[in-house]
């Protein structure tokens, strides 16, 4: 299994890329090994899923990207110069609208408000809203700020998801339906709102 390094040699261990096969494609995915810049990455690894299996650049050449286009917005880049600083929502949206590179709809994004509710609520919240509005996007494919980090979810076919998770040592997991619910559920229950954030991602042939 081949990797490559980002960044100087230093104490946590290094961000690393890693191949991985899915069904018969080859695909680079960085493994965060390191806190912070779970954003950047988890951008490249739904990208590289979604755009011929390569890692286009690194996290610290896209964070670059994310703070010119600031500068260029008239916006102050301050809050993100240094490495493992997160990303603002609004950035989440910019970049992760390069992935079909669709320009997003306000109904795109979806927070989801979980404290006071029971876990059988939040679970029927995620099995018939969350998952059945991922229906209706052609791509199947979501974004997500759940628990202060971010993954993204892609839906293969009618029981079966990819969940891109750049802490997971593979870069993803292959979850059913069921599985899904649970995992989301666990993370999901007992948060505002603002905490459970899910962001569509539309091909322009979309009709919404």
């Amino acid at each position: 299994m081949g990797s490559e390094h980002f960044g100087q040699d230093y104490y946590p261990p290094l961000n690393r890329i890693r191949k991985h096969i899915i069904g018969d494609m080859e695909i680079e995915m960085i493994h965060q090994t390191r806190p912070g810049d779970c954003v950047l990455i988890n951008f490249l690894n739904t990208y590289s899923i979604m755009h011929e299996g390569k890692i286009i650049m690194s996290p610290r050449e896209l964070r670059d990207l994310v703070i010119e286009k600031r500068r260029q917005s008239g916006e102050d880049p301050g809050d993100i110069l240094n490495d493992d600083q997160p990303l603002s929502y609004t950035d989440v949206v910019r970049l992760f609208s390069l992935v079909l590179g669709s320009r997003p709809k306000q109904e795109d994004i979806v927070t989801v408000r979980t404290d006071n509710l029971t876990r059988g609520q939040v679970e029927n919240n995620i099995e018939n809203g969350i998952l059945e509005y991922l229906d209706t996007y052609q791509s199947g494919l979501c974004t997500t700020g759940l628990g202060y980090h971010s993954r993204s979810i892609w839906k293969l076919d009618a029981d079966n998801y990819i969940l891109i998770d750049p802490m997971n040592e593979n870069g993803f997991e292959k979850k059913n339906r069921g599985q899904l619910v649970d995992f989301l559920a666990n993370i999901m229950l007992n948060q505002p709102a603002n905490n459970n954030f899910f962001f569509f991602l539309r091909e322009e042939n979309d009709e919404q």
